[in-house]
């Protein structure tokens, strides 16, 4: 049966970064106008991106071949006459030059396309099927998680735009990496040169998927498409119900590990790699099914607000390495390695103390994605507090329930009220209300402490019930004369990036901009700060001439003193039988590094 609304895009001159659609809508006897209109933002990515500003040389024709007026109504909408017709065909090109997992890329090694980037849709058809023909040139293969039309490998069809919007296609003369998880095919298909191994991916990634599908019982997909595009700094990811699309670094797969034997455990960047592909996969439970009410159905115009963001994207960054773990990819050590690192970021970060998980939530369209000088002064990033909270939340009820109940019981309480209503998302406040539900206790100071409020996270608190400490160190064994300046370098000019608030820089006036020209003084330049540095001692008052506006300034830091530079959770030696069980409980395992075996000397022999 075909659908009432039909595209077709194409590429016939990538060189142009062009994609050609055409687009017919079905079904339009006795209406006078048809509204049109572009998505301003991609579920999954809290930023009003206007991709309508991408659409050119858009023209309408009527069933009897006559050009119909199209009117602009606001930043993304058309109005387009269809009186005395049936059917409209539409045609348009979007300029497609923007390598990110959110936007459009055309050129002549490949074509991918979002949805809601290049598609409009008729604003009060929302729900129609959708059938997509996809012309790419000779030679590309077209890669896509929609179903196909009768087997067809360039027809698809889409329930409804929410399908459609959701589904993005990569093409291209790709090799894709086939494989299959509880019986059903997943594909990772490939962009841009990098120092991946094929064979080690074909190993690593399905252990991934399985150990995602083992938290929740089972994948709720039929088919499942990785696209993976490499660039020479890339980082970042989307997720989409049964896609996503993954940006990283070419040589992030670190070359020598896939050399290694099958056991070994993976290092360096190839486990940012692994945490990536664990983290978006996860999305297919956590949001892309399992999520806050009003994040689906969309409304693609508008901010889509919401408090609960860091249940959403925290919750998933906790797992996405844990499940590594639980599915023999990473060791408690690393694990734990990989975790402390996270609380020395976090620790680094002033906004802490001012914004809530609930305020970086609901403010995601103003702060998260539109950084700026002062964004790490002012707020905090529901990524990471969220991972961190979510850890605490996970030890706290374990603790409490005597390791009876933990948060993957939350989530799989969600999992079961999603497929029980699948339409219907959680309301705010839910995760509090299941917490206390499963462990039978009032959660209130525990959610206004940590999610509504800004409270400094007591980490002993929740680490000591399940024989763990955090341990801090400088690596030279005191800490270092410490600015308060992070800095970039411009040619040999060293150039002011971030001055934390309370620093000794921004307590004596440095401002982000300044160009530091001498300390003490001495030249200072990118490759000698931290030797002058050095020589100084925690409370010494130096003199900064910096440039500002091409005037030369000079100001006086009181030198204050660095952070810990290694933060490390190790395992209480004295720990009860009781902590050691919940430890084992959350890692599998007790086998995790004390003090005293770090302590132990090396054997050179």
């Amino acid at each position: 049966m075909v659908a009432p609304i039909q595209f077709t895009v194409s590429a016939p001159d990538p060189h142009n970064h062009l994609f050609h659609v055409r687009m017919e809508i079905f079904g339009l006897a006795d209406q006078s106008h048809v509204d049109l209109a572009m998505p301003a933002w991609n579920p999954g990515s809290y930023l009003l991106r206007e991709y309508a500003r991408h659409v050119q040389n858009l023209r309408a024709l009527g069933t009897d071949a006559e050009r119909r007026s199209t009117r602009k109504l606001d930043k993304s909408t058309w109005r387009v006459d269809c009186s005395h017709t049936d059917r409209l065909t539409l045609e348009y090109e979007v300029f497609s030059h923007d390598l990110t997992v959110r936007t459009n890329h055309l050129d002549d090694s490949h074509g991918f396309f979002n949805g809601v980037a290049l598609f409009l849709y008729p604003t009060e058809r929302l729900h129609d099927a959708v059938d997509l023909h996809v012309l790419a040139p000779p030679d590309w293969k077209i890669f896509c998680a929609l179903p196909a039309i009768e087997g067809a490998p360039d027809r698809f069809h889409a329930k409804d735009f929410d399908e459609l919007f959701d589904s993005p296609v990569e093409m291209g003369d790709h090799d894709p990496i086939d494989f299959e998880v509880e019986g059903k095919p997943h594909r990772m298909v490939i962009w841009g040169r990098g120092n991946y191994g094929r064979a080690r991916l074909a190993e690593d990634i399905p252990r991934v998927v399985a150990s995602n599908a083992k938290m929740f019982g089972g994948l709720p997909y039929e088919n499942y498409l990785f696209i993976v595009h490499l660039t020479d700094n890339g980082y970042g990811g989307l997720e989409h119900r049964n896609s996503t699309v993954m940006l990283y670094a070419r040589q992030g797969f670190a070359d020598a590990w896939t050399k290694r034997p099958p056991e070994s455990q993976p290092d360096g960047k190839y486990v940012d790699f692994l945490r990536l592909t664990s983290h978006e996969h996860f999305h297919v439970w956590n949001v892309k099914r399992i999520r806050p009410a009003v994040l689906g159905p969309f409304d693609y115009q508008r901010e889509n607000y919401t408090r609960e963001l860091w249940s959403v994207e925290g919750v998933t960054s906790y797992y996405d390495t844990l499940l590594l773990l639980r599915g023999g990819i990473l060791d408690a050590a690393k694990y734990l390695e990989m975790t402390a690192k996270r609380i020395k970021l976090f620790s680094e970060v002033p906004g802490r103390k001012l914004h809530s998980l609930e305020q970086a939530s609901f403010e995601a369209w103003t702060k998260l994605y539109r950084p700026d000088e002062h964004t790490n002064n002012s707020s905090v990033s529901y990524y990471l507090k969220g991972e961190l909270v979510s850890w605490m939340l996970d030890l706290w009820m374990r603790d409490v329930s005597d390791g009876h109940k933990s948060l993957d019981d939350v989530l799989r309480f969600l999992w079961e009220q999603h497929l029980a209503g699948p339409e219907v998302g959680y309301a705010e406040g839910a995760y509090e209300k299941i917490v206390s539900r499963l462990i039978d206790a009032d959660v209130a100071e525990f959610f206004d402490r940590y999610v509504r409020g800004t409270d400094e996270i007591d980490w002993q608190q929740f680490l000591e019930p399940v024989g763990l400490r955090l341990e801090t160190s400088h690596d030279e064994g005191r800490p270092r004369p410490w600015m308060g300046v992070n800095t970039r370098s411009d040619g040999d000019r060293l150039v002011v990036t971030f001055v934390p608030t309370g620093s000794p820089a921004h307590r004596c006036g440095l401002y982000v901009g300044d160009e530091i020209v001498a300390m003490s003084g001495l030249k200072a330049s990118s490759t000698n700060f931290g030797e002058l540095l050095k020589c100084q001692t925690p409370g010494d008052v130096i003199d900064v001439h910096v440039f500002r506006r091409g005037e030369l300034l000079l100001r006086s830091v009181t030198l204050g003193e660095s952070s810990p530079d290694s933060y490390k959770l190790l395992r209480n030696e004295d720990a009860s039988d009781r902590a050691r069980g919940l430890l084992k409980g959350w890692l599998g395992t007790e086998d995790v590094a004390s003090t005293s075996q770090l302590a132990q000397p090396k054997d050179n022999g």
